[in-house]
């Protein structure tokens, strides 16, 4: 069977779109099956080696396209759509990349090259052994969500803003044509880091990825946080993240002329911090989209199906 899929390989999150299939699974990974872990976790042996998926640690190398962990999470993503009892299937796929990435046809060439060097490929996901075999894969443009509805953006000014795991993008369309953008590596992984070591410094602890992460919500939330019978008040951490959204709107403001653009927010960190975007609504007219998570996974689909014209599922 073939599968059409639209994959957002983020740092945080894998996104995954095909057909009926809309599902995603942090992008977090760990060399062993992790037997003890709370998290919700993804069991995969790749080339006799187990690992667990959900748990673990982000890959936010500068060449991370090219590390293992990254192919790992592309076939995990994969294998997790198909349905039944067909171990063997084919897959045509489209991935995206930050807006500025996405600009360097070196680095799109090599991903290509490295794609179709895999051939046919073995991985086993929870116990379920499948052979996945890519026949087609294409590069997207992350933010690019007027593909989504083009009569709807047709004859518009807009402005995308897509919070993501490491990088946050902004891409201005005009008449459906990308104009300027700009893309700069403080996505909502490193807030959290900033915010995580000023906690760090005052209370001499180090926390693992799961426990940052209830810490990071608690701090969202304005709740207090309990560590070694101690109360931690969040709300003097909330500066940070104060300071990082108007951080965002400055930057929208030094690169476009907002006069008459509509502006919409996407990515899993509009949908985290949507209370203090929110915040600036009396300045800025601006919507956070539904389903701001899954929209480039979403985009990267609808572009799978229109460029290859292939059945599938």
């Amino acid at each position: 069977m073939k599968y059409n899929v639209g994959l957002d390989l983020g740092n945080n999150f894998v996104k995954v779109i095909s057909g009926k299939h809309f599902f995603s699974f942090p992008a977090r990974l760990q060399t062993g099956i992790d037997e003890f872990s709370e998290a919700d976790k993804i069991n995969v042996v790749y080339d006799d080696v187990g690992y667990s998926i959900g748990t673990g640690n982000y890959n936010l190398l500068r060449d991370k396209y090219f590390q293992k962990s990254y192919k790992i999470m592309l076939l995990t993503a994969l294998a997790k759509i198909t349905a039944g009892n067909a171990k063997s299937n084919e897959y045509n796929i489209v991935i995206s990349l930050p807006v500025d990435e996405f600009k360097n046809k070196k680095l799109k060439n090599e991903i290509k090259e490295m794609v179709k060097s895999w051939g046919s490929e073995k991985i086993t996901v929870d116990g379920v052994e499948r052979i996945i075999n890519i026949d087609n894969f294409e590069i997207f443009c992350e933010g690019c969500i007027i593909s989504l509805d083009l009569d709807n953006f047709k004859d518009k000014d807009v402005i995308v803003v897509d919070i993501g795991g490491y990088t946050w993008d902004l891409i201005g369309f005009h008449n459906l044509k990308r104009e300027n953008s700009s893309s700069e590596n403080k996505g909502v992984i490193t807030l959290k880091d900033s915010i995580y070591q000023k906690f760090k410094e005052k209370y001499f602890v180090n926390l693992g990825e799961e426990e940052k992460e209830r810490f990071f919500k608690a701090v969202i939330n304005s709740e207090n946080y309990k560590i070694n019978d101690e109360v931690v008040d969040t709300r003097e951490y909330q500066a940070f993240i104060d300071n990082y959204i108007i951080e965002i709107f400055n930057k929208i403001n030094r690169t476009f002329d907002i006069n008459n653009k509509e502006i919409f927010f996407i990515g899993g960190g509009s949908i985290e911090l949507k209370n203090y975007l929110e915040n600036h609504k009396k300045n800025y007219k601006f919507s956070i989209l539904k389903n701001a998570d899954m929209l480039n996974a979403y985009s990267n689909y609808n572009y799978c199906i229109e460029i290859f014209k292939m059945e599938g599922k």
